[in-house]
């Protein structure tokens, strides 16, 4: 059983991950503003231009998974688990940006478009997270929500999942590999019948294969049952590796591998009908949750979590991370293609270009977080929060 000194280690570590991921999503994004369809003379950067979303992603709902099941776990062990509290207090984490933003996109933003009568179904799917299932309402009023619906999809099957984990505790963790086995396999086939049957039954083309491949939430089941595995191992199981140097090494050769994997499938197909296609992000969240269980164990040292200003500005970012991620598309495109400032730097100084975008998208997310926090639109009161205190992820 880890101290709780060891625990909060790998949480700031979990947190500094989960900000490089979403500096890369952002930067994927920006990319394709900025840059196009053009590419640097620098192979990481374009790496990340080209990739740097899947990556990203992939290792948002490894993470998830990962905070979830610490989070069950927690309240089971004390007893007294609500199915109710624990999908309010998971509405109550993203609705109010979530609500907010909307709001924002339909009232101001490009969204206004939809606040036509025959667009109602679509805005009452996305105010209930659903309109991911629906082809032409995922992402269609906020880009990026289209992961908010398979994430809370997630969220309602977290429980039963997490059942199967309690359950098997004491068995040495067999049968939770075993389910680890059986999320792979119902994700791999969920993407064989999606790209293969349904996409053309429906007479898509495939442009429709993201959404076919990537925001059904059983084709990202494997990613977010990974994220509880590797929970799951470190609770429950003697750590691999004990030398700091050691863990640090096998982190970046696990980061090493997640490049090596991206690029050689990425180039053979992400999301086609073929068996690249069906397996890309299997092979990519297996290599990220890798280094996920090698990165979180890397002990910093007191002076570098209060002193290193990098490391301060990712534990500082990672606060915001959801507020920032939630609107960040919607920002940067319309400034991009709105603003004649932008559309100049876009052609004569891209690198300021960038640094502006992230300047605006972060301020945008830190004012919305903030906005949104005093907003308990589930009826949590302050007394239960501290009861039930967690780390939602």
């Amino acid at each position: 059983m880890e101290n709780k000194a060891i625990a909060q280690n790998k949480n700031l570590n979990i947190e500094i991950i989960r900000s490089l991921s979403l500096l890369m999503i952002l930067l994927f994004h920006f990319g394709g503003l900025v840059h196009g369809n053009d590419r640097t003379h620098h192979e990481l950067f374009n790496f990340i231009l080209n990739l740097g979303g899947e990556v990203g992603v992939t290792l948002f709902f490894i993470i998830s998974g990962y905070g979830i099941f610490h989070s069950l776990n927690h309240t089971f062990e004390k007893g007294g688990f609500s199915y109710r509290n624990f999908i309010l207090r998971r509405l109550q984490r993203l609705a109010p940006s979530y609500y907010l933003g909307l709001i924002f996109m339909l009232c101001i933003g490009d969204g206004a478009w939809y606040l036509g009568k025959e667009h109602i179904l679509n805005i009452i799917m996305h105010f209930l997270f659903l309109h991911g299932f629906v082809p032409s309402y995922s992402g269609a009023i906020i880009g990026s929500a289209w992961y908010l619906s398979t994430q809370f999809i997630l969220y309602l099957i977290a429980p039963l999942c997490f059942l199967f984990y309690w359950k098997h505790e004491a068995k040495h963790g067999v049968n939770v590999f075993v389910s680890l086995f059986v999320s792979i396999i119902l994700t791999v086939a969920s993407k064989f019948f999606m790209f293969h049957y349904v996409v053309s039954l429906l007479g898509f083309n495939n442009s429709y294969n993201f959404w076919a491949g990537r925001t059904i939430f059983i084709c990202v089941l494997d990613n977010f049952v990974m994220g509880m595995t590797i929970a799951f191992i470190e609770k429950n199981c003697k750590p691999l590796v004990r030398n700091n140097c050691i863990r640090m090494v096998l982190a970046i050769l696990s980061a090493c591998m997640i490049y090596v994997v991206s690029v050689y499938l990425g180039r053979k197909g992400i999301h086609t009908d073929n068996l690249y296609g069906y397996t890309f992000h299997s092979v990519l969240a297996f290599s990220c949750s890798l280094f996920i269980y090698f990165a979180s164990s890397i002990r910093l040292s007191d002076k570098t979590k209060q002193h290193n200003l990098f490391i301060k500005v990712l534990l500082w970012l990672s606060k915001y991370s959801y507020a920032i991620f939630l609107l960040h598309l919607e920002i940067a495109r319309n400034i991009m293609t709105k603003s004649p400032i932008f559309i100049m730097l876009k052609d004569k100084h891209k690198i300021l270009a960038y640094l502006l975008l992230y300047l605006i998208t972060i301020s945008f997310g830190y004012i919305l977080h903030n906005i949104s926090e005093k907003m308990n639109l589930f009826q949590i009161t302050t007394a239960q929060n501290n009861k039930n205190k967690e780390n939602i992820k």
